[in-house]
């Protein structure tokens, strides 16, 4: 054998080598070492070379290479500057290759991508969404993520279970990113089909973090402070005998009955509806309402799926809220957008007189069926930030229209806006709050001011620090007139601690801003919830770490029951929450119960009880 020969062998053998170790480095190859099974390539765009853009002339991009031990895999990545924000952050977005393979229906999907903002320093933050979807509509999406991160590099990860099949070429990543000014490195985007039967709880979870969630951090004793603050008075209990003399060394037990704060939960309007279905799982939502709220919000959607063709499953559920003096809310007489409404409105959508005839007939109607149920308030429409369709061809003018028409109505009731997106994504919402603050402003200026302002609260990955949703809160009680509620919360992810951790901080930051009045779940029991993942009971009805936690709050630390001992004067005096409180006094062998009700923070009650 000659010299060349086996030198030429040797650099055969190196050079494979040197591509083996680069094949092992590569960011499909860290992902799939990371996993139960290796899955089928759907999506590998490991160089950001072939990544596209679609944005405004106030963005640019880069490719970037970037050497340092901390990069990314490949060394390589695409910067994005984000010149402003702009409504909706779709107009901003980077898309990746369409898909190599089929995705069938009852797959297991897993999407991992690299990102950081390389400028974010202290509080700041980089946000994106990320969709795996189709590339055009329906849009449906398989996988998808709401994200904050830093300017350290972070591996993301989202996964989700196809609901339908989608065929090879139908499938591309997009990534959001115009929710604000920001600048924002992309690396390797992979995408695996890891078939059927995988389960979510099996992959890779996302690290989340979020500002003040430390168990020392100092917001937490101003929390504790305000709830004292707004939520409580001083409760004193003074008890004589038959006399009339004092007693001293009673005991005195307080115990709640109701709260004045009003928590609730929407209906979920499963078919059937568990709330009013004769059903052992009807049995148990009933319980979970029972036990847990006293306020709902009944389903009241004009669609095909709910009014008219559910009329009566929906006039029973506000049937059995009101025999059970639940605080309600009707949500929503028009979702302004085709896509919610019934198909019969897609026939007017070039006749602007007639389809605000039929939308204020509509108004008419389920105003007028309602009405007797005794609801508080209620949605006339809800995220007018981009559910634009309806105004757009019927104009800005016949919105005032639809609460004119309602409060001819309903009079006594009050009228409610709501929106998504503003408390959630990290409190990176500046675009979001001024369009929410203009139709509220717009609205008044005709008017039809809006009573109740709605805050959604669909959390992501994208938790906001409490001091930051108290400054939102914040600006809108001082540019509005309106309440403040929290109308749809729940927290989408895998991670079960972190989803509970954040259920304890959000509810916490809420209950101790006194200018919000309410605090809505959107669901609660994981077959019926429209996020299974953000559900708090799972489908044997046993408790999610979450779930223990709103019980907890719930019921024990923001609930009354507290035992004391009366003084030498024969007096005692709680700290209790406002509301409805039973006092049930003992003195030896004989005691007695008077109900106290605690209307105000700051007024303390005094209450006399005589024991014979």
């Amino acid at each position: 054998m000659c010299k060349t020969f086996v030198i030429l062998s040797l650099l055969v053998v190196a050079l494979l080598a040197v591509r083996a170790q680069a094949a092992d480095d590569s960011a499909l190859a860290g992902l799939r070492a990371l996993l139960p099974t290796p899955g089928t390539v759907l999506i590998d765009d490991e160089d950001p070379a072939v990544l596209t853009q679609g944005g405004t002339a106030n963005d640019t991009w880069e490719l970037m290479t970037d050497n340092a031990k901390d990069a990314a895999p490949g060394g390589k990545s695409l910067r994005m500057h984000v010149g402003q924000a702009i409504n909706p952050p779709y107009r901003v977005q980077v898309f990746s290759s369409k898909s190599a393979a089929d995705l069938h229906k009852g797959d297991t999907v897993l999407v991992g991508y690299w990102l950081r903002a390389p400028e974010a320093t202290g509080s700041a933050i980089g946000v994106a969404t990320m969709r795996l979807q189709m590339y055009q509509a329906p849009w449906d999406a398989p996988a998808a993520l709401d994200s904050t991160f830093d300017a350290k590099w972070r591996q993301v990860f989202a996964a989700g279970v196809a609901e339908k099949d989608f065929p090879s070429g139908i499938l591309q990543i997009a990534l959001q990113i115009g929710q604000q000014h920001q600048t924002i490195d992309v690396g390797p985007l992979v995408v695996l089909n890891l078939g059927p039967g995988v389960k979510l709880s099996a992959l890779p979870h996302n690290r989340i973090a979020w500002p003040g969630m430390e168990a020392d951090a100092p917001w937490r004793g101003e929390a504790q402070r305000r709830i004292e603050q707004y939520r409580m008075t001083d409760l004193s209990v003074t008890v004589t005998d038959a006399a009339g003399q004092t007693v001293p060394n009673a005991q005195v037990h307080i115990q709640q009955q109701r709260r004045a704060f009003t928590f609730g939960s929407f209906v979920e309007e499963g078919n059937p509806t568990p709330l009013v279905s004769d059903t052992p799982n009807g049995d148990k939502d009933r319980a979970v309402f029972l036990h847990l709220f006293n306020r709902a919000t009944c389903p009241i959607y004009w669609a095909d799926w709910c009014w008219p063709t559910r009329k009566d499953d929906v006039l029973a559920i506000a049937k059995w809220l009101q025999d059970h003096d639940y605080t309600v809310r009707g949500h929503v007489m028009v979702y302004p957008t085709f896509k919610y409404l019934p198909k019969e409105l897609q026939q007017l959508k070039n006749d602007p007189t007639k389809l605000q005839a039929r939308i204020l007939q509509h108004i008419d109607e389920i105003a007028e069926a309602t009405k007797p149920y005794g609801f508080r308030e209620y949605d006339v429409t809800n995220e007018l930030r981009y559910c634009d369709d309806i105004y757009k061809i019927v104009g800005k003018d016949a919105v005032a229209e639809w609460y004119a028409e309602a409060r001819r109505h309903l009079p006594n009731a009050k009228l409610a806006l709501n929106e998504n997106t503003i408390l959630t994504d990290g409190g990176v919402t500046q675009i979001n709050q001024d369009i929410y603050l203009d139709w509220y402003r717009f609205l008044k200026s005709k008017g039809q001011a809006p009573d109740v302002l709605g805050f959604q609260s669909h959390f992501g990955e994208n938790f906001t620090a409490p001091e930051t949703v108290w400054a939102i809160i914040d600006r809108f009680a001082k540019e509005t007139d309106a309440e403040l509620q929290i109308t749809e919360f729940d927290i989408n992810t895998l991670d079960e601690q972190v989803q509970a951790a954040y259920t304890r901080d959000f509810l916490t930051a809420c209950f101790a801003d006194p200018h919000i009045t309410a605090f809505n779940m959107w669901g609660f029991w994981e077959p019926n919830h429209w996020l299974p993942h953000a559900a708090f009971y799972r489908k044997d009805w046993s408790l999610k770490p979450n779930g223990k936690v709103l019980e907890e709050l719930l019921t024990k630390t923001w609930w009354t029951d507290s035992k004391v001992t009366t003084d030498a004067a024969g007096k005692a005096t709680v700290k209790a929450f406002l509301g409805t409180q039973r006092v049930t006094v003992t003195a030896g062998d004989k005691s007695a119960s008077k109900d106290a009700v605690l209307e105000k923070a700051g007024e303390a009650v005094g209450l006399g009880i005589k024991v014979e």
